[in-house]
């Protein structure tokens, strides 16, 4: 088999370059496609980490890559559970340390992760048809800051995670400068935008 260099040229000035299409540069509004908010692993690569890791560890990453949960997997990269910075930063270490002794780095992410059998999802078929302001309501029904949503895929059309809808990504996108890992508050402050939209 022969092979053939391409053509090439120069760049040249003035070049800007692609941006993934659920980049929304404009303020979104709570009447806009719930997939304008939802984090696609079609177009994203999940973030996770193992079940063995020390919280310590999953907290840097969370650090690291700018998120507040993880998919958290097993050697086979079937999800396990999730675990949040609000999981690692509140009461459940502490908790773990009083019932079963050690400290803090002694900790590992199944430890007090949330197991898969306690995750609530959503299906990508009710997603795609939903507004931003119906996944607010459905994260404050739930007091959640996270929600996963499953799609089918493949010949035997499994079930995975397609998506990922993030609270605080949801007060960026509606043009809120939220800071905070009370879920709450976050979920009121949007709630007042919603009510005001």
């Amino acid at each position: 088999m022969s092979f053939k260099a391409l053509s090439s040229s120069n760049l040249g000035h003035g070049i800007t370059y692609h941006k993934p299409k659920s980049q929304k540069l404009n303020k979104l509004t709570p009447d806009d496609s719930a997939m304008d908010v939802m984090t696609d692993l079609k177009n994203v690569a999940a973030i996770t980490i193992s079940q063995l890791e020390s919280i310590d560890t999953a907290n840097e990453k969370m650090k690291t890559k700018g998120v507040r949960m993880l998919l958290v997997v097993d050697a086979h990269d079937i999800i396990t559970g999730i675990i949040t910075s609000s999981d690692i930063l509140g009461e459940k270490p502490m908790k773990y340390i009083q019932m079963n002794g050690g400290t803090h780095k002694d900790i590992t992410v199944q430890d007090i992760m949330t197991p898969d059998t306690a995750i609530e999802t959503l299906t990508i078929k009710e997603v795609s048809h939903a507004k931003i302001g119906d996944i607010v309501e459905t994260l404050k029904r739930d007091g959640k800051q996270h929600a996963l949503v499953i799609d089918n895929q493949g010949t035997a059309n499994e079930v995975t995670v397609r998506g990922i809808f993030s609270i605080s990504q949801i007060a960026r996108y509606l043009g809120l400068d939220i800071e905070t890992h009370e879920v709450a508050n976050t979920l009121a402050e949007i709630a007042h935008v919603i009510k005001n939209h």
